[in-house]
């Protein structure tokens, strides 16, 4: 049924990003419209000091969230939060329409209990308009993701389950775009 929303959940730095990366890779090189928010690493002397937060649909940038020094008012743990990324990746989720693969990368604690970052995850999602949304969230958060997003499944991400998901995964975007574009559901 396209429209499904699929959790992916897995400790910090286990890759969760990394699969999800390599999902809109194996659906761009079908053609696919990949649309939607990732976050990026920011390494510097070995070691994350940020993060970047990239559009899908454009490959544009900017600069979501530092450890190492502070960006504004915000700040969640030890995050301080640049202003102005999180209001461009919202404004960009805000103006989303039809894709075949949405990525949200991540609804987090800004989201859920701050009603800030993402704002704009719940309409995007809400609407459908995608054959496949992969939403990326914490573990403590996922059941109050699930729940608010209606998700269809929560796949968990690790070291020996990071390999094969992409691959499970596009299997699912392919039969599920291929029911869209033919009107069977």
């Amino acid at each position: 049924m396209p429209g499904r929303i699929t959790l992916l959940t897995g400790g910090a730095g286990v890759g969760k990003t990394t699969v999800c990366k390599q999902l809109v890779a194996m659906a761009t090189e079908r053609g696919y419209r990949c649309a939607g928010l990732l976050s990026e690493a920011l390494v510097e002397g070995g070691r994350c000091v940020g993060a970047s937060v990239i559009d899908l649909s454009t490959g544009r940038q900017r600069e979501l969230a530092r450890i190492d020094r502070k960006l504004g008012p915000l700040n969640v743990g030890r995050w301080s939060f640049n202003p102005s990324g999180l209001e461009w990746g919202d404004a960009l989720l805000r103006g989303l329409g039809a894709c075949d693969l949405l990525a949200v990368d991540e609804i987090g604690v800004l989201e859920l209990e701050r009603g800030l970052g993402w704002r704009d995850a719940w309409g995007v999602l809400e609407r459908r308009q995608f054959a496949m949304a992969v939403v990326i969230a914490r573990p403590r958060l996922v059941e109050q993701v699930r729940n608010l997003v209606a998700a269809h499944e929560v796949l968990t991400v690790t070291r020996a389950t990071r390999d094969e998901l992409p691959r499970q995964m596009i299997k699912t975007l392919d039969a599920l775009v291929a029911q869209m574009r033919t009107g069977v559901g």
